[in-house]
């Protein structure tokens, strides 16, 4: 007798958290926590195979008005500077 009432009180109580967790809605935190949590994990690896020396690289406008003169798409412009 008392196996059974100890063993129908830890059913009801699984069934009762595993309704809880299937009626929970996503908060606005959790959702944005999962998807920076995503980011990261693509995004420190990138990080860690640059070498250091090139993190300090910064494009300067010549090279850049070249990317954007050889640039296949011509929707892609500068403003001139002159």
């Amino acid at each position: 007798m008392k196996f059974r009432l100890i063993a129908v009180t830890c059913l009801l109580n699984l069934t009762l958290t595993l309704v809880a967790h299937a009626t929970d809605k996503p908060t606005l935190a959790s959702v944005l926590d999962r998807q920076l949590t995503g980011v990261e994990k693509e995004l420190v690896p990138a990080a860690e195979a640059i070498p250091a020396d090139k993190f300090g690289f910064a494009p300067g406008l010549e090279s850049l008005r070249a990317f954007v003169t050889s640039a296949p798409s011509s929707s892609m412009s500068l403003p001139s500077t002159t």
